[in-house]
């Protein structure tokens, strides 16, 4: 079971009627420290954000027992004039054959309501992420179950769940609405997938099943990039922030694509690990998604389901990604119908 929790009740919360998404400009902050930059704040305020879902921590098993982990700290006051709709990312691993033990569901709302409590804010949602598959999908629905009759003890909320593409073709989780991950579409392990970020081919492979989804869905768009290392056309590891336009340690190869030309060490996506080292020969292929790239798979979306950008959100909210792209293209995403 989780760490023991104090149960805390937080009073004075209700939810917004029906089951319909929001409408109106959102990000997700996927972070471990709640520390907004000027720019951040600014791009809080410039694009009318309306709402913030906040990832709290993530559930993963830690010798066989479901735990939380990489739980987000808060070092300033959160804002004012956004809503925040907490997240937690749940491991599908964590998730019980036992469908009538309903301990880990208590375990979340409880502690999800004494983070609320603690740092001072009130919501009126939960959203959790996992990416479950067939096999578990019985245990999945059984915890959402669960966990809503957990929250009801608190108060009155709605609960939402993150959709991926390939979950399109299986049956909608039992939550009030879905937010469909357009982001993290291809196999990033595979030395010929074109970009794991985004790719309008991999989306159109589920446009079908999108119009039939029997759940109502807002999206949710990339503005991230990433860089996907290959050793011997095998993957390494996902890296960030590599500089490939150093030529001394890197050359380019095609678009998006760049050789290790003298090996050397990098800082490791693992803050536990003391480095990753590159070798000479390795590939990096840099995976990011350009503005009309992400307008182009809206359009698709909201072609076969209209209404689907009525709410837009972006992943992430964070300095380095949200500079890559200029005002008027972050304003086009998020008036984009």
């Amino acid at each position: 079971m989780l760490v023991p929790l104090l149960l805390l009740v937080l009073n004075g919360c209700s939810h917004k009627a029906g089951n319909a998404p929001y409408e109106g400009a959102a990000v997700y902050y996927w972070r471990t420290i709640w520390q907004l930059s000027p720019r951040e704040s600014d791009f809080l305020h410039q694009h009318r954000i309306q709402r913030i879902y906040l990832r709290l921590f993530d559930v993963v098993k830690k010798d066989g027992v479901p735990m939380p982990d990489a739980t987000l700290r808060f070092s300033q006051p959160l804002p004012k004039g956004c809503a925040l709709i907490p997240v937690v990312f749940v491991s599908d691993d964590c998730l019980s054959a036992d469908t009538t033990d309903s301990s880990l569901a208590c375990h979340i709302a409880d502690r999800v309501v004494q983070m609320g409590q603690t740092n001072d804010f009130i919501f009126s949602e939960l959203q959790i992420d996992c990416d479950w598959r067939t096999s578990n999908q019985a245990a999945y629905f059984a915890f959402l179950r669960q966990l809503r009759t957990a929250l009801s003890h608190h108060g009155s909320f709605r609960l939402s769940a993150t959709i991926r593409l390939h979950q399109l073709r299986q049956t909608p989780p039992p939550v009030d609405y879905g937010v469909l991950m357009c982001y993290n579409t291809g196999d990033l392990t595979n030395y010929r997938t074109r970009n794991a970020v985004l790719d309008a081919k991999e989306v159109r492979f589920y446009q079908q099943s999108l119009g039939t989804y029997p759940l109502p869905l807002c999206g949710a768009y990339p503005v991230f990039r990433w860089q996907r290392l290959f050793r011997n056309r095998r993957f390494v590891s996902i890296v960030r922030d590599l500089n490939v336009a150093d030529r001394q340690s890197f050359a380019p190869v095609s678009p998006g694509l760049y050789k290790v030309v003298k090996s050397h060490s990098v800082p490791s996506p693992d803050p536990s690990a003391f480095g990753l080292r590159l070798f000479a020969g390795d590939e990096v292929k840099q995976d990011e998604v350009p503005a009309d790239s992400v307008l182009a798979v809206m359009h698709l979306l909201q072609t076969q389901r209209p209404g689907i950008n009525r709410q837009v959100i972006i992943y992430s909210l964070n300095d380095k990604d949200i500079k890559r792209y200029t005002n008027e293209e972050v304003s086009a995403i998020f008036s984009a119908e």
